[in-house]
């Protein structure tokens, strides 16, 4: 048996994540790097990295460690405002915290290259 993802997609112009439904609309903050890996302590969160467009890539908490050492750490920018030069790569994150409407963390990664 074959198991199905929704998809999710995000729509920033009107501060939704949707699926079939809208699943939240309620943006709390950008987040640094610290703050971000205070959330991913959380066993409730769902992580989901953007890279293009508004369709959002469900990352699962046993990638969580794994993404933080190949990707996101040191990656992650202080703001929505970034200049890649300074950025290993020349690649960063901007990390979004949402609430869901069940309330569950929700973390948003936009990557920017």
């Amino acid at each position: 048996m074959e198991f199905y993802e929704p998809e999710y997609r995000i729509n920033r112009k009107a501060r939704q994540i949707t699926s079939t439904s809208v699943v939240s609309k309620r943006f709390i903050e950008t987040l640094t790097e610290s703050a971000l890996l205070k959330l991913l302590e959380d066993d409730r969160l769902i992580v989901y990295e953007n890279h293009t467009h508004d369709k959002l890539i469900r990352i699962s908490q046993d990638d969580y460690s794994s993404m933080l050492d190949d990707k996101w750490r040191n990656h992650i920018a202080d703001s929505d405002e970034v200049d890649l030069n300074d950025f290993a790569d020349g690649y960063c994150y901007i990390a979004e915290f949402w609430k869901g409407y069940n309330g569950i963390p929700i973390v948003i990664l936009f990557c920017h290259h």
